[in-house]
């Protein structure tokens, strides 16, 4: 009942000012809004065919909502119907073509303008003034905008896209809705490497090409939108998903858009997994999430490689504004930038890649895609890549390119990231160390061993070592020193050389065993437990005294020891 009071009134309000005499007849711009404008053209439609003032206000309208077609039609029915020169109408059209970048035809609009202006003896001399005026600013936008037009194209034609793109944009600013200029900018635009002011551009035209467009195609151009403001704009963004939504808006069952938008939300549903799952710490998530083998929910870096290689692709990019592709299979030559260098998605997931594997202390598996994030644009001074290459360095222990890695990564984060420096003291603490004394080097093992691995290569080393195989007390001191820092605790074996002979103690639960455990930790961190200098201030047996002392008759042991009553032992399960 509501809506058939509103209709009844909108009728009526039409019709009250429609019939009015032409004499007294003026006419509310809200009338003509969309809410009223079509009651108001059937009724003028129905009642008054030949008005051409009620044309002319319908025309204005149609104006004010950039519908120009509509517009140009009730202008020309108005130049038709009038009796006498209608100057205004010819005035508006012109600004229209204007607009349109159509020049010659508001040239010739404005040609008219005049001849119909000085044959009017209804316009007064101010008037007259004003509107004249009004011409001649038209006029030299026209000429400003027509040149600037012309200039582009041939700029366009040698390949000066930034020239081109400057041009275009001065014609722009007159001929707002000229289709041909708007492409060039876009094409020129692309040249540039301009891809976000493109996708504008390009989003404009959706809107002012008819639905039946073929050059281009709605929705090749929604398609073209979708790719490159996915794979190549900044994210989060609308501007995909718009343009596919306006495309099957238009077409539910488009060839085109529908398989674009099946990928568009499969991807969707990978970026939102593994953005909850970095931003609850679950790490191991997203690596899990992200990186090739990851299983059904995984691959997600390797699907949008995938994806973004085809969508990018000459077949898929159609030459379009000069792009590759096309039915002739045209190379193109506009170059859009390499997605591989400059695709923000891609960079957001090698870096949650790079970064997860570094929180997992998985260095030598993280080392791949920190340097594939390194080597995006400006990653040469990504701190998380650095991080992640320093500490893969450290573990191969290649202590100068870890330090200097880890610190530019400090660097980078403005010296204030607290993280960033504990890494790069413990990497400077390990290349100290290095200078000095390195244990693993004296078993000949990698940082990252573990304990079996530790004891085969001490039995394997003592075989050499031993004094009774040819080495020396001094040598199997070395390597009893070294096993000592970094096996675990275990049966304690000690060689005395007195006694040419391994001594066996079982392991106790005593302060020595529990500090010993924290030996290989703190030797890994870049102290050296046997060092008096070390920030740790010395070994556990620095106090003086050995605690088998008592089973010796007192005193440390003869030969092979250090000062301060330590001596070498290891940890072994058997001789």
């Amino acid at each position: 009942m509501a809506a058939f009071k509103v209709a009844l009134l909108s009728d009526t309000a039409c019709r009250s000012v429609f019939l009015r005499p032409p004499s007294c007849r003026t006419i509310s711009s809200s009338l003509l809004y969309p809410s009223s404008l079509q009651k108001c053209s059937l009724i003028l439609a129905e009642q008054s065919p030949l008005d051409y003032i009620l044309f002319y206000k319908r025309a204005t309208a149609h104006l004010s909502l950039g519908r120009h077609p509509l517009a140009l039609d009730d202008f020309a029915r108005v130049l038709a119907l009038a009796p006498l020169p209608f100057p205004p109408a010819h005035l508006a059209a012109a600004r229209i073509h204007t607009k349109e970048g159509d020049f010659p035809a508001a040239r010739a609009s404005l040609t008219a303008f005049t001849a119909a202006l000085s044959s009017s003896t209804s316009t007064s001399s101010p008037q007259r003034e004003k509107e004249l005026a009004d011409r001649d600013t038209l006029l030299a936008d026209i000429e400003h905008a027509e040149l600037a037009a012309a200039q582009a194209l041939k700029e366009r034609k040698a390949q000066l896209w930034t020239a081109c793109a400057e041009s275009a944009t001065r014609a722009l600013r007159i001929a707002t809705h000229s289709v041909a200029i708007r492409s060039t900018r876009v094409e020129c635009g692309l040249g540039t490497g301009d891809v976000e002011g493109a996708v504008g551009d390009m989003s404009r035209l959706t809107s002012l090409l008819p639905p039946s467009s073929t050059s281009p195609p709605l929705g090749a151009l929604h398609a073209l939108i979708f790719r490159l403001s996915y794979f190549l704009l900044p994210f989060p963004s609308p501007i995909p998903a718009n343009a596919l939504k306006s495309c099957l808006h238009s077409d539910p069952e488009s060839k085109v858009c529908l398989p674009l938008h099946r990928l568009f939300k499969a991807l969707e549903r990978g970026f939102a997994m593994y953005e909850g799952q970095e931003g609850s710490g679950d790490w191991r998530g997203v690596v899990g999430t992200l990186r090739p083998g990851g299983g059904k929910k995984g691959d997600l870096y390797v699907r949008f490689e995938e994806a973004m290689k085809e969508q990018l692709g000459a077949e898929k990019l159609g030459g379009l504004f000069g792009l590759p592709g096309g039915k002739d299979g045209g190379k193109g030559e506009v170059r859009l930038p390499d997605a591989g260098k400059t695709s923000p998605r891609r960079r957001a997931l090698l870096r949650a890649l790079c970064k997860g594997h570094t929180q997992l202390e998985m260095y030598r598996k993280g080392e791949e895609w920190c340097a594939k994030l390194a080597e995006m644009e400006e990653g040469g001074n990504d701190a998380d890549a650095l991080r992640g290459l320093g500490e893969a360095a450290v573990v191969k222990e290649e202590w100068e390119e870890g330090v200097r890695l880890l610190e530019k990564a400090f660097e980078a984060t403005g010296r204030s990231d607290r993280d960033f420096q504990a890494r790069l003291q413990k990497a400077q603490r390990l290349l100290k160390q290095s200078r000095a004394k390195d244990y693993y080097k004296v078993l000949g093992v990698a940082r990252d061993a573990d304990a079996k691995t530790i004891k085969k290569a001490y039995r394997t080393a003592a075989k050499t070592a031993h004094p009774d195989k040819g080495g020396t007390e001094a040598k199997m001191a070395n390597l009893n020193e070294a096993y000592e820092v970094l096996s675990n605790p275990g049966e304690l074996s000690v060689w005395h050389p007195s006694f040419r002979a391994l001594l066996h103690f079982p392991p106790k639960r005593t302060l020595l065993t529990r500090r010993h455990a924290e030996l290989r930790a703190r030797f890994d961190n870049g102290e050296d437990p046997n060092d008096p200098m070390s920030q740790s201030g010395g070994h556990p047996f620095q106090q003086g005294g050995h605690p088998f002392a008592q089973f010796f008759q007192g005193g440390g042991f003869p030969g092979g020891g250090r000062e301060g009553g330590g001596f070498q032992f290891h940890f072994s399960h058997g001789h």
